[in-house]
């Protein structure tokens, strides 16, 4: 999400929505009583027109007070609704009820009366989650390799390399040489932007089957960092290989494998710590507010599901409020895929502790 102005001596904020993601942090930032102002069409139907259907639907800017907040199906979509606040006076809707439809390449204002610490928190994550790169991604041959970094909303072409190559065709023993130092000095090129960027993966693409033999070399030399390598096919070891991948969808693929991965990971060791009986974990909505209240908490995973029933909302943004006040870290995860299906059976959030705690 682009945070495109930002007053908050007068709490106002206006942002553009990039992706799916930042739909889940509007649904945490927007409240009822909030002012929202967006782009959207309203049907309009002239005062003394005869006409049979109900009038056509317009654009038009408005701002509403909000009441409610859904999400859509699947979480495509934000829906707000709420009383029309400001509007052309042609419309004649002031005061009337009217929702706002949320997407991928809206843009809205968002006015409070005051901003929590935890919202603006909330606010920086959702800009963060944007700027910050996602995947690096490697278009590869055995002549050449281009690297590129790769954000929500750009794609930088970081730096470029191209292999030695000798001039006696015969020469296989020397090729192979040349082969491996290429791949080497790729290798460290990786390692020094995986330390700089700390991306959710790393993307080989390219034709033929250089870029598996290098995803073996990599495998070899550094385990860690072959563990976010992901090896897809394009026609191209240039940018345009690249764009290529990301139009069919395997760089979205590939970093959202990656964080399921991760989750899974994360609670496989909740679990393993759970059966040691060392009381360095708890779990369900009494155990962890109680363990936050006490400070206790180093890290907190907490299920989309509580944050979206209204039944435990207000509890799970107390929780994560708590988090912020006790410097702990804390990890969203979504209630459809299967780690956050598991959480849900542990109550929807667990936490990882600083030191026991007595229940």
């Amino acid at each position: 999400m682009r945070v495109l102005k930002r007053d908050e001596r007068k709490g106002i904020v206006t942002v553009k929505v990039d992706g799916q993601e930042d739909l889940y942090w509007l649904s945490l930032i927007i409240k009822p009583g909030d002012l929202i102002t967006a782009r959207t069409t309203r049907r309009y139907k002239p005062e003394g027109q005869q006409r049979a259907d109900s009038g056509e639907r317009v654009p038009v800017t408005l701002t509403i007070e909000v009441e409610k907040v859904e999400v859509g199906p699947r979480g495509t979509s934000l829906r707000v609704l709420g009383v029309v606040r400001r509007a052309p006076e042609w419309l004649g809707i002031q005061g009337k009820h009217h929702s706002l439809d949320i997407s991928p390449g809206s843009q809205l204002t968002i006015q409070k009366e005051s901003w929590s610490d935890t919202l603006l928190e909330f606010l920086d994550r959702a800009e963060r989650s944007t700027l910050s790169p996602k995947v690096l991604a490697v278009a590869l041959d055995d002549r050449n390799a281009l690297v590129a970094v790769i954000s929500d909303f750009r794609v930088t072409p970081e730096v470029s390399l191209r292999a030695s190559r000798t001039a006696d065709p015969r020469s296989k023993r020397i090729q192979s040489a040349l082969n491996r130092e290429f791949q080497r000095e790729l290798a460290e090129l990786l390692e020094r932007l995986a330390e700089r960027y700390s991306p959710e993966a790393i993307v080989l693409t390219g034709p033929g089957f250089f870029k598996e033999e290098f995803a073996r070399f990599i495998e070899e030399r550094s385990p860690e960092l072959a563990s976010l390598i992901r090896v897809v096919n394009s026609s191209s070891a240039t940018l345009s290989g690249i764009y290529e991948v990301l139009r069919r969808g395997e760089i979205d693929r590939v970093a959202r494998e990656l964080s399921i991965s991760r989750d899974a990971g994360l609670l496989q060791d909740f679990l393993r710590e759970l059966s040691k009986g060392s009381g360095l974990v708890t779990y369900g909505l009494k155990q962890v507010s109680q363990a936050l209240s006490l400070g206790a908490v180093e890290t907190l995973l907490l299920s989309s599901k509580l944050l979206f029933d209204p039944s435990t909302r207000d509890e799970a943004m107390r929780m994560l409020e708590m988090c912020r006040r006790t410097r702990a870290s804390f990890r969203i995860l979504d209630s459809d895929s299967e780690p956050g299906q598991m959480l849900d059976s542990l109550g929807g959030v667990v936490a990882f502790l600083r030191f026991p705690v007595s229940e």
